[in-house]
C-alpha cells in the first residue's frame, strides 16, 4: 500500500475509481435507450422492465452487502464486485435477445450493490470525522469524472458504432479499477464472521421492489393483480423475518429510532427520486422531441460533471464547516433548474440553451448537496455499523430509480416509442414539489440539533 504526503487524496481517488465504470454505465446506457428499443423490438414501457430490475436488485443488495462489508471487510467485497461487474458487461454486450440482456443487467446491478457500500465503509474507516466532508467531496469529484467521460463517450459510441461497444468500454475501465484497488486500497482488518447472512430477507425485499414496480407498468388487470399480490406477500415475509430474529437482519436494529438518520432517509428519497427521474427521461426527451443527436446530448450532459470536478473539493470543505447550510444551499439551484424546465415547456426556445442551463443548475446543486447529505447521515450512525446503516441509506437513495421507472412507465403505458414533453409536464411539477419538501426537512435537523446542544 502506497504511503506519502498526498496519500489521503490518492486513496480517495482510488476509492472513487472503484465505482468509476458503474457510474459511467448509467449515463452511457440511457443515451442508448432508443437504440435498445429498436434492436430488441420493444417499446418504452417494456424498456422500463430493465430499469425496474436493475434498480430493484441494486437497491435490495445495498443493505445486504453493507452488512457483509462490516463482517468480511470492504476490500474483498470491492474486488469480488468488480469481477462480477466485468462478467456481466461481457454478457450484456453479447446479448442476442431481451431476456438475456435483462439477466446480464441484473447481475451488473448486484455487482454495483457490492461495491458501493464497501466504498462508503472504506471512507469511514480511512478518514477522521472532521475530514469526512472533504473525502466525500473528492469522492464526488472522481465520480463526476466518470459522468464527464460517460455521456461523451457513450454518445460517440452510439452515434458512430453500436451500443454494444459501450460494454466493451465499461469492461476496460473496470479492469483498471480492479488492478488499482488491489494495489492501493487498505487491507481488511479483523472482522466478525460468525453472524448469519440474511439472504431470505434480501430475496423478500427484491421480490417486493420488483413486483411493486411491475404493478405500476401493468398493461392488464390480471398482471396488476398478480404483481400486487406477490408484492404484498413478499413484504409480509420481509417484515416477519426482520422482526422474528434480532440478529439475522438486513436493516440495523436501531436505525428507525435514530431521528437524524430517519430524516436523512426521507430527504435522500425525495432528492434522488427527482434526480433518477430526470436521468431516465431527459436524454430520451432530448432525442425524441428536440431532435438532438447522441453526441450532442453527451456534450451537454458533461456540463454537470465539469461543475462537480471544479467545485467538489470546495463543497466538501464547506460541508465540514456547516453541513446543514451547505446542503440547503445545494437544493436552491436544483429547484431553479426544474422550474426552468417547467416554465419553458410551452415556449419555443433553443433546446441547446435550455438544457445547458438545466444541467448547469443540476450540477451546481448536486455538487454542494451531495457531500453534506452523506456526512450528516454517516456521522449520525454508530461507527462499527457504518456499512449496515449506510447500506440502508443507499438502498433508499438508489432504490428511487425503480420508483422513477414505474412512474415513467405509467406515463408511456400506451405503448408509444417516443417521449413528448407534454407527457412530462406533470412530472416536472411533482419534482418541484418534492425538492421543496426536501428543503423543509432541514428544519427538522435544526430542531434536533438544538435539542442535543441544550
Amino acid at each position: 500500500m502506497i504511503k506519502g504526503k498526498h496519500y489521503e487524496k490518492f486513496l480517495i481517488i482510488t476509492i472513487g475509481i472503484s465505482v468509476f465504470a458503474g457510474v459511467m454505465s448509467t449515463s452511457m446506457i440511457t443515451i442508448a435507450f432508443p437504440d435498445l428499443v429498436f434492436d430488441f423490438k420493444i417499446d418504452y414501457s417494456t424498456l422500463q422492465i430493465r430499469n425496474i430490475l436493475f434498480f430493484s436488485f441494486f437497491a435490495a443488495g445495498l443493505p445486504l452487502f453493507g452488512s457483509i462489508a462490516d463482517r468480511v471487510g470492504p476490500k474483498k467485497l470491492v474486488q469480488f464486485g468488480l469481477t462480477l461487474f466485468i462478467l456481466s458487461n461481457i454478457v450484456s454486450g453479447f446479448s442476442i435477445n431481451w431476456a438475456i440482456f435483462l439477466v446480464a443487467q441484473s447481475l451488473q446491478a448486484i455487482s454495483d450493490s457490492m461495491i458501493v457500500p464497501a466504498l462508503v465503509l472504506l471512507i469511514r474507516q480511512s478518514f477522521k470525522d472532521e475530514k469526512i466532508g472533504w473525502a466525500f467531496g473528492w469522492f464526488s469529484a472522481t465520480l463526476a469524472s466518470a459522468t464527464l467521460i460517460g455521456p461523451a463517450l457513450g454518445g460517440g459510441i452510439v452515434e458512430y458504432t453500436s451500443w454494444r461497444y459501450i460494454f466493451l468500454a465499461l469492461t476496460l475501465f473496470s479492469l483498471v479499477s480492479l488492478m488499482l484497488g488491489t494495489l492501493i486500497l487498505p487491507k481488511d482488518g479483523k472482522r466478525n464472521r460468525n453472524k448469519q447472512i440474511p439472504f431470505m430477507n434480501t430475496v423478500s425485499l427484491v421480490l417486493f421492489l420488483c413486483f411493486f414496480q411491475f404493478s405500476l407498468v401493468a398493461s392488464s388487470s390480471i398482471f396488476l393483480t398478480v404483481s400486487l399480490v406477490v408484492a404484498l406477500l413478499s413484504l409480509s415475509m420481509l417484515l416477519f423475518l426482520e422482526t422474528r430474529n434480532k440478529v439475522n437482519k438486513i436493516f440495523p436494529a436501531g436505525a428507525f429510532n435514530n431521528k437524524i438518520f430517519v430524516v436523512s432517509l426521507i430527504r435522500v428519497f425525495l432528492l434522488f427520486l427527482v434526480s433518477n427521474a430526470m436521468i431516465l427521461i431527459i436524454p430520451s426527451l432530448m432525442r425524441d422531441h428536440f431532435g438532438l443527436s447522441p453526441d450532442v446530448i453527451g456534450l451537454i450532459i458533461i456540463i454537470e460533471s465539469i461543475i462537480a470536478i471544479s467545485l467538489a473539493g470546495f463543497a466538501g470543505k464547506l460541508a465540514d464547516l456547516n453541513a446543514l447550510k451547505t446542503m440547503t444551499f445545494g437544493f436552491i439551484p436544483i429547484l431553479s433548474g426544474l422550474v426552468l424546465l417547467q416554465l419553458t415547456s410551452n415556449i419555443n426556445i433553443n433546446p441547446i440553451i435550455l438544457f445547458v442551463l438545466f444541467f448547469l443548475c443540476i450540477g451546481l446543486g448536486s455538487t454542494f448537496a451531495s457531500p453534506a447529505l452523506n456526512k450528516i447521515a454517516m456521522l449520525s450512525v454508530p461507527k462499527e455499523e457504518t456499512g449496515s446503516y449506510m447500506g440502508l441509506f443507499q438502498m433508499i437513495q438508489f432504490g428511487t430509480g425503480a420508483f422513477a421507472s414505474g412512474i415513467i412507465g405509467l406515463l408511456v403505458s400506451g405503448g408509444t416509442s417516443t417521449l413528448e414533453i407534454r407527457e412530462l409536464r406533470s412530472v416536472f411539477g411533482v419534482a418541484i414539489f418534492l425538492i421543496i419538501s426536501a428543503v423543509l426537512t432541514t428544519m427538522v435537523d435544526k430542531r434536533f440539533l438544538k435539542i442535543q446542544k441544550s
